[in-house]
């Protein structure tokens, strides 16, 4: 989920929301790492600079996904505390993905560079580093992903990304982009 929307699903000038963000995440990144997504990073000195985490939107097994959903009761119940809920419900349609991206593809779910290494490449070496791994799977068709950052969005056109669809949340504007991995597998527009 993008730093936008985060901030404008949660009260962030409250500090026990700020505090409970923190954990969730901790948890979430375990979640992640339990359900197959692929992490990438950028590193240096032993230091994250960077990381974007992927999901190939291939089902997972009904008992796998029981068994992953029912250890996240305890945080999705928090959450449901913290959480400015007529918000969330207005965007919940908003960020699902297309119907019109047809077969199998890689989520990005997240691209995160930290503050102090931000305008260095280190995000288009990340994307540049997706691209490649994905061109090189033959089963999928390219590499999806939403943001509500306009600025985000040129990034994203400006390394082959197209707008597939921009849906309204609430407030806000999400678009929707697709990036084919160059093979004879199209999206439909």
């Amino acid at each position: 989920m993008s730093e936008g929307l985060n901030s404008y699903i949660f009260d962030f000038s409250r500090k026990s929301t700020r505090e409970f963000f923190h954990k969730m995440i901790v948890t979430e990144i375990g979640f992640i790492y339990k359900s197959g997504y692929r992490i990438v990073t950028a590193c240096k000195d032993n230091k994250v600079l960077g990381v974007a985490l992927l999901k190939d939107n291939r089902r997972v097994a009904l008992a796998k996904r029981i068994r992953l959903l029912l250890q996240r009761i305890p945080v999705l119940t928090q959450i449901l505390l913290k959480v400015r809920l007529r918000r969330a419900i207005s965007v919940m349609k908003a960020i699902a993905a297309p119907e019109s991206i047809k077969g199998n593809y890689t989520t990005l779910f997240a691209l995160a560079v930290h503050p102090d290494f931000q305008n260095m490449g280190i995000g288009k070496m990340l994307l540049s580093k997706i691209h490649q791994e994905n061109e090189t799977d033959l089963t999928s068709c390219g590499t999806y992903l939403f943001t509500i950052d306009e600025k985000n969005r040129l990034l994203y056109q400006r390394v082959g990304y197209r707008t597939v669809e921009t849906k309204r949340g609430g407030e806000l504007t999400i678009y929707h982009m697709f990036r084919n991995n160059f093979t004879d597998k199209l999206v439909k527009q």
